[in-house]
C-alpha cells in the first residue's frame, strides 16, 4: 500500500513539475526535487521497507511548504488552475501523511 502511494505520489509530482515548467522554472525545478524524494523511496524501499515511512513523511513536508509558498506567493491574485490546484491537493496530502508518519518515530 505505502509503495503505491509512492508510486501515485511520485508521478503526481512530476505531472505538477510539468504544468510548473511553463509559469515558473524554479518552482518546477523544486517540485522535481521534492519529487524525486519520493522516487528515492521507491529505491530504497527493497534496501529497508521502514525508509519508505521517513520517504513519506519528508516527501509529505516538502510539498505542504511548497504549496504554502505558493497560496503567499499569489494571495492577491489567486486564479485556480490545474496546476495549483494540484499543488493544493499534494500540499493538503503531505501535511496529513507528515502528521501519520511522524508518530512512527516517536
Amino acid at each position: 500500500m505505502k509503495k503505491f502511494l509512492l508510486i501515485i505520489e511520485t508521478v503526481a509530482g512530476f505531472i505538477c513539475f510539468l504544468f510548473f515548467l511553463k509559469i515558473d522554472v524554479m518552482f518546477a525545478l523544486c517540485t522535481l526535487v521534492f519529487s524525486l524524494i519520493y522516487l528515492f523511496g521507491i529505491v530504497d524501499f527493497r534496501k529497508n521497507p521502514q525508509r519508505i515511512d521517513a520517504h513519506l513523511m519528508v516527501g509529505g513536508a516538502m510539498f505542504f511548504i511548497a504549496m504554502c509558498f505558493m497560496i503567499l506567493d499569489d494571495l492577491s491574485d489567486f486564479e485556480l488552475s490545474a496546476s495549483r490546484l494540484l499543488m493544493i491537493i499534494m500540499g493538503s496530502i503531505g501535511i496529513v501523511q507528515m502528521l501519520i508518519f511522524r508518530s512512527k518515530f516517536k
